[in-house]
């Protein structure tokens, strides 16, 4: 379960439903631990992740590690400053979820078309890319990183344009989303790729990069302890909605352990009598 606004837990501002603006607002101190201990306390320890973005005070981070809660780091927001910048991958710890960005955040090459000047520069030196592989770059980046799991929309998977995003914060109707695919987007190099970026961050079974007397690069549920432990998005009611999936690695995370299935899934799965992309990708990394 990921918690929107996870912030409010700890603090959140109180605005008079008499004043036409946010200015005489005041800052309330939310619910915090009691309410997380009581949800325990009823229903075990759940798989929540803390949507940590924001205005994040010390206090959130606090309630945040009290009940381990991973949170998010978005890779497009690492580019307006410097190394230090806590979006960048070399500054993540391993209880996070890495994104190339969200359903609320363009596509990597929307992104890249609408960047400034110096940010699509530093993207380009830290990432060694530029606008038409950014999109495998931010990907590789996320799988490579320490963060226990990454996901990317399949927007960027498919290298799409900001034309594609799912959703605008603050504006309401179309085309917020009305996102679809098409079956014929989806060919044999995204999945070729995606399956080498996997394979070789330890995210899925090596035997996808197809390394040298690594066989036929099929997966195949022995060829790594791993893959038991994968679990990928099969077809629901309208799999043309969606975007990214979340996946830990159960030896990391026992709450994504309890839920997992007693068998691994393809990373390919057959569509129309030919192989295709899973519309998302769950990608727990191997520790």
């Amino acid at each position: 379960f990921r918690i929107d606004h996870f912030r409010g837990f700890a603090g959140y501002y109180d605005i008079p439903a008499s004043c036409p603006t946010a200015e005489e607002g005041t800052w309330m101190p939310g619910p915090g631990r009691p309410l997380f201990e009581a949800i325990a306390r009823a229903l075990g320890e759940l798989p929540i992740v803390a949507e940590d973005l924001g205005l994040i005070t010390p206090d959130v981070v606090a309630l945040r590690d009290a009940f381990d809660f991973p949170g998010m780091k978005i890779l497009q927001f690492g580019f307006d400053g410097d190394g230090g910048n806590e979006f960048l991958p070399h500054n993540w710890g391993r209880n996070f979820i890495a994104y190339t960005g969200t359903h609320d955040n363009d596509t990597v090459r929307g992104w890249w078309d609408a960047a400034s000047g110096r940010e699509r520069a530093y993207a380009g030196a830290y990432l060694a890319c530029g606008r038409d592989d950014a999109h495998w770059a931010m990907i590789r980046a996320c799988c490579n990183s320490v963060a226990n799991v990454a996901v990317f929309p399949l927007q960027d998977v498919l290298g799409l344009d900001g034309s594609h995003r799912m959703n605008v914060p603050g504006t309401l109707g179309g085309p917020n989303w009305t996102w679809r695919f098409e079956w014929t987007w989806i060919g044999d190099e995204p999945t070729r790729v995606l399956g080498l970026i996997t394979a070789a961050s330890g995210r899925a079974p090596l035997a996808l990069a197809g390394l040298p007397g690594g066989g036929s690069g099929r997966l195949r549920g022995r060829d790594c302890g791993f893959a038991r432990d994968l679990a990928f998005l099969m077809a629901g009611p309208c799999p043309e909605t969606a975007h990214a999936v979340v996946d830990a690695c159960p030896r990391h995370c026992p709450a994504a352990a309890r839920h997992r299935p007693r068998r691994g899934r393809h990373l390919l799965r057959r569509h129309g009598g030919r192989t295709a992309l899973s519309p998302a990708v769950r990608a727990g990394r191997r520790r």
